[in-house]
């Protein structure tokens, strides 16, 4: 099973202001590894989610999507504290920019025991990112559950997706992150979090000081329309985006490309940090590219509404 940890929450999509003033809004499930593990699941993989889902409203509709998804809650009871909220406004360009309420919400609402004892035994992979490093508390109970996964056989993989608008200390925020890399085996960013995790180095200097840990065996760079750029013990490659005929949003497009590369690994029968490491230039550029196109169809959708398999398929055969 691949397990994907962290945060869910509704993204308030904010639409056009109508003459009157009124500001419509539209709801949708959404947290940066709740939206990987919807992903994954609609791209056919055996996935669990590890966090709290809250019981009320908000909450109905994070549990029902995960059904629809075919993704396992993996915490059994509900939380009773409300759903997290993001408020996301969009540019002209479509790009989104996020405002956060979550101070006494369900995706806070853990423990270690609570989380160790929903771990399955057996697991491929362990995915976490998101708010994981937002608070020192958290931290300290996510790498221990990490460390846990990866006793148990998974490879870990981190998309931190940095919110610094949440962050207090962003000095201590970057040791916290830099203790997940320590840990990880992949790691996915876009190049907007390389500039809130040290601005001024390059894609190349980051992925090779990403490298540098021992454990790590893939480092994987969004780069927006300019595609992506993958690096390996064995070797680098590149890709361009795929955009589909209509372009709605960016939200959860990054969310999607994990999940593209986390299923396009595993399908490679590749799921083992050895075996991630010794992927070379034509094998890393087909998954960059199976990850291009499942982002490239959720930006044809308003809010983080992934493809199914299907659709990815047809897609990449050009139909």
């Amino acid at each position: 099973m691949l397990v994907i940890a962290g945060e869910s929450l509704i993204d308030l999509v904010a639409g056009r202001r109508a003459d009157d003033g009124a500001w419509p809004m539209a709801a949708h499930p959404g947290g940066s590894p709740f939206n990987c593990a919807i992903a994954l699941g609609r791209l056919g993989a055996d996935v669990g989610f590890l966090g709290p889902i809250s019981t009320d409203g908000f909450g109905d509709v994070l549990d029902a999507a995960l059904g629809a998804a075919g993704v396992r809650r993996l915490m059994a009871n509900r939380s009773e504290a409300p759903t997290t909220l993001a408020v996301v406004s969009l540019n002209a360009e479509g790009d989104a920019r996020y405002r956060f309420y979550r101070e006494g919400t369900a995706d806070t609402d853990f423990t270690m025991d609570g989380l160790l004892g929903a771990l399955p035994g057996k697991i491929g992979l362990f995915h976490c990112g998101g708010f994981c490093a937002v608070r020192e508390r958290d931290a300290g109970i996510w790498l221990a559950v990490a460390a846990e996964a990866a006793r148990r056989g998974a490879v870990i993989s981190i998309d931190p997706n940095p919110r610094p608008a949440l962050v207090d200390d962003i000095g201590a925020y970057r040791t916290r992150l830099d203790a997940f890399f320590k840990v990880a085996h992949v790691i996915r960013m876009s190049e907007e979090d390389l500039k809130v995790i040290e601005a001024g180095l390059t894609v190349a200097d980051h992925a090779r000081r990403l490298m540098s840990n021992s454990a790590c065996q893939l480092v994987v760079i969004t780069l927006g329309e300019r595609g992506s750029w993958g690096f390996t013990r064995s070797g680098e490659a590149r890709a361009e985006s795929w955009r589909a005929p209509e372009f709605v949003d960016t939200v959860g497009a990054g969310d999607a490309m994990t999940a593209g590369l986390i299923a396009a690994i595993a399908e490679r029968g590749a799921l083992t940090p050895a075996a991630i490491g010794a992927l070379g230039k034509d094998a890393l550029s087909d998954i960059l590219q199976f990850g291009a196109v499942v982002a490239g169809l959720t930006c044809a959708r308003a809010g983080a509404h992934s493809p199914e398999r299907a659709e990815v398929d047809a897609a990449r055969a050009g139909r």
